[in-house]
This record gives C-alpha cells, structure tokens and sequence, in this order.
C-alpha cells in the first residue's frame, strides 16, 4: 500500500486510532476507556440495527502503557514498510479524544483533570514512537476536535492550549476537524455555522482561526466542507490553516489535489445528495474507494440517474446488512456499484 501510494510522488500517512468504547456492543461487549462512561445508544434505521454500546472498563496504568505500546508499535510498522508519517486518531470521540473530552474523562489520577494530564496519553504515545523510529524524518501529526458542540464537550479554548501542548511534545502537525459519534460536528443543529463559515465552506474555521495563530513550528491542517479552490485558497491566505484537507470530495476526483494546486479545476464535482446526510455521503465515499481498489469506473454522483441507481443500491446493501447482523455476521466492507448493478466482490 505505502509503495503504490507513493508511486506518484506522494507521501503516504498511516492514521492510527483506537475505538475504546466507541464500538457497538455486537462487536465488543467488554470495551475498554477512558472512564466508565458509557456511550449514548443510537436508533440508527438505515441497516435497522440499534446501536448499543456497552458501559467500558477504565483503562488502569498497565491497560494504558500497553495502549501506548501498541500505538508505538503501529507507527514502527508503518515506518519500515515505507510510509513517512503517523498519524493519531484523536477527534470525533475514539480513544484519544476521550481521554481529552470531559464528557467522557472523569479521571482523578495523573491522566485526568487538566487539559495538560488529560493530554498526557498523548506524550506518553510520542515518546514510546520516537523511541522506535529514531529518523528525524518521520512526521508525526494529530487529528483532533476544535470543538464537540456538547455542554461539557472539547471547546476552543481547551484546543487551542492543547496545541500549545502539542509543540512541547514535538508534534509536527495538527489537523483540525470536530464532532463526535454522539454530536456530529458536521450537522450540529442549534450550534450550526454562521453565515461566514458557511462562505469559507470550511465547517470549523470560526474555531481554527483562534487556535492557529497560537503554533510556531507545529503546522495546521483544516478538514471539513471545503469544496471550491477559492475557498481552500481562503483558508490559507487569511491564517486560519495551513493546509486543507479533504475527504470526501476525493471519492469522486481522486486527484483533486493536484488539479486545484496546478489551477485545472475550481473545486470538488457536485455531489447530489444531501451534505448534511452524513452516513449516505460517507458510504457513497467508500463505494467510490472499493470501486477503484477493484478497478472499476467511478460512479458519477453529480448524475441524477446515477444517484438514483446509487440510492436503489444502497437500499439493497441496508437490508442485507440488517439481515447479516440478525444472524450475527458483520460485514464492514462496501458494495461495488459496477456496470451490471450489483455487488461484485474483488477479493477485499
């Protein structure tokens, strides 16, 4: 993966994360966090499966350096296969960010309280990596929450002083994102974006422009809602990041990168479905992503009779998941949505 990634001149990151309790009970009814906090259990009607979570196990002192280990271990990996950066899953509620968040962080020991303690997980993973990967070259970067838009959730402030924190562990990059399973930082209701967040596309960017400003050498990235290139431009030139990432605009133009930077393109292709449909233009994502992994075209979203044959398809996927999961079969991939309609299995 590292070597066909890089055959182009690219550099391949490996992110690394951790689900702690942020795993369906069907799949894991011992889960480990933390704290004890449990999950709030979500209605989730496209597979017509409930989302259950079990209450996890506090992580003690042993669980957590081997926690530590574990992630060391991982980017030690991804070094010697050829991939030139790790980075930590830290946002939207997996392991990291629950160490960070007070909703789900209730600790009195030396990994709870402060932001500073509650970000002590995060050094003890950047030391052990160091440790094993001793070439100055290999970058290791962060995606964490700006903010969880929850009463007691990760708020600016605390980011912005745990970047702070972050350039004293010798952290080469952040990426700035948001949300949780539980609040969504795409689609937060009463919290949504104003008017001039929405002109800039980028989702958290009233968020970035007080936390950038505050990092000397770590450099920032800001991911969620950019779509044109004047907007990506935008976010660069005014200081509020710098550099953009991008998500799901890549399941369509897998080199939209390139093509913004070299002035072919002004933006993403339009997709036509819902933004704020999380799960449907995520999976329309990973279908795009099996479908090249398989070496089948690309299905064209900004096509009504495509969509409509996308959503027909993922109908079918719904109820054939729903079904497995009743017989307790769990099937993680995504369908191929190839020329004959249906699902086409390539060995993944």
């Amino acid at each position: 993966m590292a070597t066909a990634g890089k055959s182009g001149g690219n550099l391949m990151i490996m992110q690394i994360s951790h689900p702690g309790h942020q795993v369906p009970a069907f799949i894991n009814p011992n889960p480990l966090g933390a704290s004890d906090i449990k999950l709030k259990d979500q209605v989730m009607l496209v597979d017509r499966m409930d989302r259950i979570y079990a209450k996890p196990t506090p992580l003690d002192k042993a669980g957590i350096l081997e926690i530590v280990d574990q992630y060391s271990y991982t980017a030690e990996v991804a070094y010697f296969v050829g991939f030139d950066r790790a980075q930590l899953h830290g946002a939207h509620g997996y392991l990291i960010a629950q160490f960070l968040s007070r909703t789900t962080n209730n600790r009195t020991d030396e990994y709870g309280g402060t932001i500073r303690d509650r970000a002590r997980i995060i050094g003890d993973i950047i030391r052990g990596i160091r440790s094993k990967v001793t070439d100055p070259s290999f970058v290791i970067g962060i995606k964490i929450n700006s903010v969880e838009f929850q009463a007691k959730g990760f708020q600016p402030e605390e980011a912005a002083e745990l970047c702070k924190e972050l350039e004293t562990m010798r952290i080469d990059f952040v990426e700035l994102s948001g949300g949780t399973y539980e609040e969504l930082g795409w689609n937060h209701g009463e919290s949504a974006p104003r008017e001039s967040t929405k002109k800039r596309e980028a989702f958290f960017a009233m968020f970035a422009k007080d936390i950038t400003p505050r990092l000397n050498r770590t450099v920032s990235y800001l991911t969620g809602g950019f779509r044109s290139a004047s907007g990506m431009a935008d976010a660069i030139e005014s200081g509020i990041s710098h550099g953009i990432g991008v998500a799901r605009p890549v399941g369509s133009d897998p080199v939209i990168p390139a093509e913004v930077i070299d002035g072919c393109i002004s933006g993403a292709t339009y997709v036509r479905l819902p933004s704020e449909d999380i799960i449907t233009t995520i999976l329309a994502t990973g279908v795009q992503m099996e479908s090249m992994a398989c070496g089948i075209p690309i299905i064209d979203l900004s096509d009504p009779e495509e969509v409509l044959r996308f959503k027909d398809a993922t109908q079918r996927h719904h109820k054939e998941n729903g079904e497995k999961l009743l017989q307790g079969i769990i099937d993680p991939g995504y369908f191929v949505l190839g020329p004959l309609d249906k699902k086409i299995g390539c060995g993944l």
